[in-house]
């Protein structure tokens, strides 16, 4: 549930923007002042979509602005996309947590979590952050190569981990940031998420949860339980610390996960646009 103290950190940098949802202002902004870093931080708890968004931004960077194809427009630019995903430490390398611990639903652990292992990958220090802010210093050199030959990019960093002790050196290069959350103490909202993530295949590889047998209370339990903890206390929990460090110049936007794909990729690019002078570009 939203905490009293998780409502005061966040009230401490409010300034409402235009909101269209009842469950909570989507977007609310959370700011100081001008922008002055190239780097846009995307933030989310699981199944929250941060892949899904960033692939329709990517599209909609490639079409147009204001014109069709066929009218010939220039396309506003190119995303780059660094994952945080990418650069996992590996599994002997990551804290643990216990399975034994989660209340689930069927009374003991299942079978595919006791093979999936109490490798604890909502963690930070499950994340080699070296490695992340390594690449988006790459990213950052070919925009900047990209903006000399004309091309206009954007570079943009996705994870579930952003906000976490251990990535200050990452967050030094991202003063735009947007979080995609649903209500935690909106049930119906968090099922919808926790059913996405359950029925989810392909991430890491692997086949969906569902596929492997775990039946959804099970599921519901091991989010409850372990998934919203972990986004709790390194994610939410952590919105005003880094606020703070971020310092002048730091933006975060919150916006509601459960809108489509291309509705949020829209609403980034425009605050994106609106929060520099001029068109997109790899440098500000």
């Amino acid at each position: 549930m939203w905490t009293a103290a998780l409502t005061r950190t966040l009230a401490t940098f409010t300034m409402n923007c235009a909101a269209d949802d009842d469950a909570f202002s989507d977007a609310d902004c959370f700011h100081s002042s001008a922008m002055t870093k190239p780097v846009i931080g995307l933030v989310g708890c699981s199944a929250s979509g941060k892949s899904t968004v960033s692939a329709a931004l990517a599209d909609l960077l490639g079409e147009p602005m204001g014109q069709s194809t066929a009218d010939g427009g220039a396309p506003a630019g190119r995303l780059s996309v660094i994952s945080s995903d990418d650069h996992y430490k590996p599994l002997e390398a990551c804290p643990r947590f216990d399975l034994d611990a989660i209340n689930w639903s069927g009374g003991s652990v299942p079978p595919a979590f006791d093979s999936r292992g109490d490798a604890d990958l909502n963690h930070p220090n499950a994340v080699n952050w070296v490695a992340v802010t390594n690449a988006i210093d790459a990213a950052i050199a070919a925009a900047a190569r990209d903006a000399a030959d004309g091309q206009q990019t954007l570079v943009l960093l996705e994870g579930l981990l952003l906000f976490g002790v251990g990535a200050e050196a990452t967050r030094q290069r991202v003063d735009q940031w947007y979080v995609l959350d649903a209500p935690l103490d909106d049930a119906v909202a968090q099922e919808v998420l926790w059913r996405r993530k359950w029925k989810r295949s392909g991430h890491f590889g692997k086949p969906s949860y569902a596929a492997r047998g775990v039946g959804p209370m099970d599921y519901a339990s091991y989010w409850n339980g372990y998934v919203v903890p972990r986004w709790v206390e390194h994610g939410l929990s952590r919105i005003g610390p880094v606020m703070e460090e971020c310092g002048d110049g730091a933006v975060l936007t919150m916006l509601d996960c459960r809108r489509s794909p291309q509705a949020l990729a829209a609403t980034i690019l425009e605050r994106s646009r609106a929060l520099t002078t001029g068109p997109i570009r790899a440098t500000k």
